[in-house]
């Protein structure tokens, strides 16, 4: 017997680390809106909560709607529209975005898509401010041969984006930027996912176009939760003369962590990240930084509860030396 399941659904999250601080996010999603598997999603999330004042927080509202098979079996369309406010060391932003795709499922791992994104932003780093409006052509191809999307232990998660941009209100002109990220999971000795080996590898560049010319949010930085753990979110790259972080025109970063579980629920891991920006486009060219540490899991039917201690090798002048992050899900 087959039964449509319910067409709603909704969604939270929450996650907190030592220098991001709190984030609360909530989706509700419609599968089916009007009759043809239409796939109405509405988002917000307010991230950097607890760090320093109120006001410091960050927050995105997001809308999507996706069009199945529009023009021709597997082919569809994307509609994107949302506002983003961002606080951070490295700039302040505003900005509010509006953008269609078509996507395209070449074979049950592969996805591929190709749009457009008007973005107008009002962004603030140190002394800079400016007022952006950007039109962007960006085009992405995934692939997923992983096993799990909550807990993946073998396959390969690989993903690259290519974007030129051009802006209208700057008289720099335009730029290009390009990024890929690998991931692979392994299950060792066959333990049926018990004993896992992960593995991230990540690289950016600014393929074209002048620093100045690139928004500050645009750039690259490294350091935090879901990059080199142990050091401060965005931390990791060039600085300007009062210390803050600036972003850079390149990135390298990646990542090792073993998964043990033990019993039931729970698991432990132990973890060692590297990477950063550069200022020049020239991969590799960047002060490479390393975090290493290790966690505990609490494992339920909606992903890992993780607990992870980073500890940076080598840190900054002033810097913390440990980090705890707090989340729902693997780190990657």
């Amino acid at each position: 017997d087959v039964v449509e399941r319910p067409p709603r659904s909704i969604a939270f999250g929450a996650a907190w680390s030592t220098d991001e601080g709190g984030m609360l996010n909530a989706r509700w999603q419609h599968r089916n809106l009007l009759g043809g598997g239409e796939q109405l999603r509405l988002s917000a999330e307010l991230s950097h909560l607890f760090v320093n004042s109120v006001e410091d927080f960050a927050g995105r509202l997001a809308a999507q709607l996706r069009l199945p098979d529009l023009f021709a079996p597997g082919l569809s369309l994307r509609l994107d529209a949302g506002a983003v406010r961002e606080r951070l060391d490295a700039y302040d932003r505003d900005a509010a975005f509006a953008g269609a795709a078509v996507e395209k499922r070449i074979s049950r791992e592969m996805v591929a898509s190709l749009g457009g994104l008007v973005e107008r932003s009002h962004v603030v780093q140190g002394d800079d401010e400016r007022f952006y409006t950007l039109v962007s052509a960006p085009g992405t191809i995934e692939w997923d041969s992983s096993d799990d999307r909550l807990e993946p232990t073998r396959g390969w998660r690989l993903g690259g984006t290519l974007a030129p941009a051009k802006s209208f209100t700057d008289t720099q002109g335009g730029f290009v930027s390009a990024r890929g990220s690998a991931r692979t999971y392994l299950d060792l000795g066959g333990t049926g996912g018990r004993s896992v080996l992960a593995l991230r590898a990540g690289a950016g560049s600014i393929l074209a176009g002048a620093r100045g010319a690139v928004p500050a949010d645009r750039r690259f930085y490294a350091g935090g939760g879901g990059s080199v753990r142990g050091h401060a979110y965005q931390s990791i790259g060039p600085q300007d003369s009062r210390g803050q972080p600036e972003g850079g025109l390149s990135l390298l970063e990646g990542s090792v962590e073993f998964r043990q579980r033990f019993g039931e629920s729970w698991g432990a891991v132990l973890f060692a990240d590297g990477g950063g920006a550069a200022a020049t486009r020239t991969l590799g060219s960047a002060d490479l930084r390393m975090g290493v540490g290790g966690g505990v899991r609490y494992y339920t039917p909606i992903g890992a509860i993780r607990l992870d201690l980073g500890l940076p090798v080598r840190p900054e002048p002033g810097a913390s030396h440990f980090a705890l992050y707090v989340g729902i899900g693997q780190a990657f």
